[in-house]
């Protein structure tokens, strides 16, 4: 029987212990927080452009019929986002609106404003924005969760079992990304990915009931879903308005070196608040278009390559539409921040618009993809042709022994490089780095290990660099094929769509995305947005 003196140490250490875990917890939530902070700061830098103007725009409270959040407020902006969301009970919002419109710089606004609130304590759960185009609904969407916090932030010393605590503890508050893009305008309502996706939401339950978290989703899809009473519970849904004219004013205004170009443009949105002109810059994204494409300059005489009055004439909002990104590329690549020359505008034209083209390639019963993925880009170049190329390498590499890991640890960083200095820590080129770094220490060990053996038993004279070799042999086969799959099929990609795509497609799509063309979301770029997507895929030349 116990003593009473042994019962209060076991009691005492007990306490201790578990002090020790919510410690522990607070301090792997913090981290994470950091680390987050950090990446979403450098998307909302991309998303907003040079000189961090942004518009502050605003969005409308739309209940819905039944099952609202309480507290929300009958409208807000973009800078007070934070305390709009504070005040829901259950903490539930839905962001919509038209394509442009600025969803996801609001959702990067609402991430970055919690994590650095002044009131923000450690037991505080961690926002972190996720794509839906990439979930597939028949896993838990905890599950889902896990696997992409892992993916994205496991170099800042969390292992898969630390995500796992914090997603089933609720330290992480969801911020999905993207609704309507799971599914085709023509997939049957029960068969849609976002139905499924609604009911999971539906279903996320905390010790307190309704478990915090933020969804955005194109107002059209929304509404069609909510016509069928699918639409997320609990939750208070809000719509981003049209930028007023006075908003475009100072924006364009504010964006440009010499604002007395921009008169004429400046006093037709004014005076013609219906106009064509202000319909077609009614927007964010448009407007960083005209920002970004008249404000290009020569590259030697630094006068302006064209006027903004350029854009009076045109019929339609469509057209403004098709103009402007005609010379978004050529603008985005001559202005970008760190290498302004490194690829010539036809080369980054061709390239992104054959990733695009891919993307839009998608089976009829699912919609256009989003994320390029490097490891998963393969079947653009014929999975018959892959395959059967990642068949004859491997037999190469079997024969060309220390061939095999003097050049395998080159293509590993050559292809993906730089990675050690200065990237971010949600790179979606890590995983090939990786891949490859696992797949060729499996091939050294094995030839160590079976050259060790070897020599053992035929002596050292001859056994050992003979067994070394052959462990080589057999461990380049059997590392780069047990170990090394994505990264192995990447080389082999790169390979076969070299006519395509640039030899290091990696460190051209991080160029890209740092000249803002291109953003990050989890470990996958996506095109700045879908507009652009789609333009590109329709025109494969400049």
């Amino acid at each position: 029987m116990p003593t009473l003196p042994g019962a209060f140490l076991a009691w005492a250490a007990y306490r201790a212990d578990r002090a020790e875990a919510v410690c522990d917890t607070d301090t792997k939530t913090e981290v994470l927080a950091a680390a987050v902070a950090a990446a979403e700061s450098r998307q909302r830098a991309q998303l907003i452009g040079p000189g961090a103007h942004r518009i502050d725009v605003t969005f409308t409270h739309r209940p819905e019929p039944a099952n609202n959040a309480v507290g929300a407020q009958r409208e807000g902006r973009l800078g007070s986002i934070v305390a709009y969301y504070q005040r829901l009970r259950p903490a539930r919002l839905v962001i919509t609106g038209e394509p442009g419109a600025g969803k996801t710089l609001l959702a990067v606004e609402l991430v970055l404003g919690l994590l650095t609130h002044p009131g923000r304590g450690p037991a505080d759960p961690v926002p972190m924005r996720f794509s839906l185009a990439n979930w597939d609904t028949s896993r838990p969407l905890q599950e889902w969760l896990v696997e992409q916090v892992h993916a994205q932030f496991r170099d800042c010393g969390l292992s898969l079992a630390d995500v796992r605590g914090l997603v089933h503890g609720h330290r992480i508050l969801p911020v999905l990304d993207g609704l309507d893009e799971m599914d085709t305008a023509t997939t049957r309502a029960a068969r849609r990915r976002a139905t499924h996706a609604l009911q999971q939401l539906n279903a996320y339950q905390d010790p307190t009931g309704n478990a915090p978290l933020v969804l955005t989703c194109h107002t059209p899809q929304y509404a069609e879903l909510a016509a069928l009473d699918l639409r997320m519970r609990k939750a208070a849904r809000i719509e981003l308005d049209p930028v007023t004219p006075a908003q475009a004013t100072a924006y364009l205004a504010a964006r440009s070196t010499s604002p007395a170009r921009w008169t004429t443009v400046l006093d037709a949105l004014t005076t013609a608040p219906n106009g064509t002109l202000a319909r077609a810059l009614s927007n964010p994204w448009r407007l960083n278009l005209a920002a970004t494409t008249y404000e290009q300059r020569h590259p030697d005489t630094l006068t302006y390559l064209r006027h903004p009055d350029q854009l009076l004439p045109l019929a339609s909002p469509s057209v403004v539409g098709d103009h402007l990104l005609a010379l978004y590329l050529q603008a985005a690549v001559s202005q970008h921040p760190t290498r302004p020359g490194r690829y010539r505008p036809d080369q980054a034209h061709r390239w992104l618009a054959a990733l695009a083209a891919h993307l839009a390639a998608a089976p009829a019963s699912a919609a256009p993809g989003t994320d390029i993925v490097l490891h998963r880009l393969w079947p653009m170049a014929g999975p018959h042709r892959v395959r059967t190329a990642d068949a004859l390498l491997t037999g190469l590499l079997a024969l060309a022994v220390g061939f095999t890991s003097a050049v395998g640890a080159t293509l590993g960083t050559w292809f993906t490089a730089p990675l050690a200095n200065g990237t971010e820590l949600t790179d979606p080129r890590w995983p090939i780095r990786d891949d490859l770094v696992v797949g060729l220490t499996a091939v050294l060990l094995v030839g160590l290990v079976f050259g060790l053996a070897t020599g053992s038993a035929a002596g050292p004279p001859t056994g050992l660099p003979l067994g070394f070799w052959a462990g080589l042999t057999w461990g380049s086969t059997f590392g780069l094929y047990v170990y090394s799959g994505a990264g192995r099929r990447y080389v082999v990609f790169l390979c076969c769509a070299h006519s395509r795509l640039p030899w290091r497609l990696g460190t051209f799509l991080h160029w890209a995305y740092e000249g803002g063309i291109l953003r990050i979301s989890g470990m996958a770029y996506q095109f700045r947005h879908r507009e652009l997507q789609d333009w590109l895929a329709a025109r494969p030349q400049a």
